[in-house]
């Protein structure tokens, strides 16, 4: 289903990973990190798209680049490249 119900869903999963990212920092689980920012991006984004919220889908983006900074560092070079996809995907869907 793709009504509102979908939407309050996602809204839910933006504030479980957001408080996910209180206790998943970057210094402390670099790893776990990356994989949440990667998570919350992509959730971001479907939300954006259901609503048309290019804000939203720019926070996508700068979850993307965070994740692929994390992933960078921790030595996963194929995840920090499927992350620079991802951004570049968004970009061409969100920016002005």
């Amino acid at each position: 289903m793709q009504g509102p119900d979908r939407q309050e869903n996602l809204r839910r999963a933006i504030a479980c990973y957001d408080s996910a990212l209180r206790v998943r920092t970057e210094s402390d689980y670099p790893l776990d990190w990356s994989m949440t920012q990667a998570n919350l991006g992509m959730v971001l984004e479907e939300l954006a798209e259901l609503t048309g919220d290019a804000t939203l889908g720019r926070d996508a983006i700068a979850c993307y680049e965070a994740a692929r900074r994390g992933y960078t560092r921790c030595g996963y070079p194929e995840e920090a490249n499927a992350m620079r996809e991802y951004a570049a995907e968004a970009q061409g869907n969100f920016s002005p």
